[in-house]
């Protein structure tokens, strides 16, 4: 099976929103599978929801537990009214206690600003600001012990799933570009052909930051160092990103209903199939 990192970034060069949200929902399978200790909660999931993970706190109003009610809420939530279950964090600054909650979103939904994050390649992604307020705190299902979700190399590792989604949307700018050339014949052009050398360098690169590419401006002492480094964390934050594979195997299949209702968009996606 192709390795996780390169069906995200798959993903990411066919639709960078849609992506956004399928490497939520890895992440909070691989985190639920980790830490629940409830078996087969994480694979009933998998199957029949769709997840993400919200962290990042709303600003004079963090999420928190105050004598037994759910108060506050979270920014940046991905799939804010069309994901059916979302981890979200009490303490989420404080790496020692930080605290995951497994929310039901059809049963606790939050209130929803829709009028917050302008970003207009972004938008099917549906990312908003979230908020409850009253809920009582038996709603929530506690996942994990204090500090699970930063416990590391999990934690840091799991920003290359967010690099990769993002790779893919470089490599899909290429190629738009490439085929606007070639639909206005100039792909032939010498000075295009240069460009799109450099287009194709950018995508590659950010694909794989192991390649040994020349930089006139740093040392190239440095920048052996720096090459290596990044390899050897790439492959071992790949082998932390697999030891909790998501599918366990097969086919990847997204059905076009599926991602209609996630993104928004009347598309449909291939497969990642193995290799």
């Amino acid at each position: 099976m192709k390795c996780l990192l390169s069906q995200l970034h798959a993903a990411g060069r066919q639709d960078l929103p849609y992506a956004r949200l399928l490497e939520g929902h890895v992440d909070a399978i691989q985190i639920i599978r980790r830490y629940s200790g409830m078996p087969g909660l994480a694979d009933t999931l998998a199957k029949a929801s769709w997840c993400g993970v919200w962290n990042a706190d709303l600003p004079g109003a963090p999420l928190r537990i105050e004598s037994g009610v759910v108060r506050g809420g979270k920014s940046f939530a991905s799939g804010a009214g069309s994901l059916t279950h979302a981890l979200v964090t009490t303490a989420a600054n404080d790496p020692a206690r930080v605290q995951l909650w497994l929310v039901d979103l059809q049963k606790t939904p939050p209130h929803i600003d829709r009028d917050w994050w302008q970003v207009v390649g972004m938008q099917a992604s549906q990312t908003h600001r979230v908020s409850w307020s009253a809920v009582p705190a038996h709603a929530l299902t506690r996942i994990g012990a204090p500090g699970d979700y930063a416990r590391e190399p999990w934690f840091s590792g799991g920003a290359l799933r967010y690099v990769a989604i993002h790779a893919g949307g470089i490599a899909a700018l290429f190629d738009t570009v490439r085929t606007h050339l070639v639909v206005r014949e100039r792909e032939r052009d010498p000075h295009q052909l240069v460009r799109l050398a450099r287009l194709f360098t950018a995508a590659e690169t950010a694909a794989d930051p192991g390649q040994p590419l020349r930089c006139p401006h740093i040392n190239n002492g440095a920048l052996s160092f720096f090459i290596g480094k990044t390899s050897q964390a790439r492959i071992l934050t790949n082998r932390l990103l697999t030891d909790y594979p998501y599918p366990p195997a097969g086919t990847i299949r997204i059905s076009a209903s599926a991602r209609s209702a996630l993104t928004g968009r009347n598309t449909s996606i291939a497969a990642a199939k193995p290799s």
